[in-house]
């Protein structure tokens, strides 16, 4: 599972994030304080670009409703190095990205 820690917040996406047998999901990172769980909070993210993804409970996953601002900040100035994250683990030609941070789209 790719992740790495910054202010002591873990952010992480898993080694099998497919929507199915043949789709891999868009890009996204899921945070959490502590061990990662299933089910925590992710964002989607573009090309700096991003996009919350769920409106899980942050409490639930070790975090605060206000660190949700710095974590946004975190994410989107290292929206480069998490893009890069994805295309070691899954290839170049498994990224895709979610209409919520596609160009044409305000995130």
């Amino acid at each position: 599972m790719p992740s790495y820690t910054l202010f002591g917040y873990r952010f992480f996406f898993y080694s099998n994030e497919f929507k199915d047998a043949y789709n891999l999901e868009p890009v996204h990172i899921h945070v959490c304080k502590g061990r990662p769980s299933h089910g925590a909070p992710k964002w989607w993210v573009g090309e700096n670009k991003i996009c919350r993804a769920d409106n899980a409970d942050v409490t639930d996953y070790g975090l605060k409703n206000s660190d949700i601002k710095f974590i946004e900040e975190l994410i989107l100035s290292n929206t480069d190095v998490i893009i890069k994250m994805w295309k070691e683990q899954f290839g170049e030609n498994m990224l895709s990205y979610h209409s919520s941070v596609q160009d044409n789209e305000k995130a």
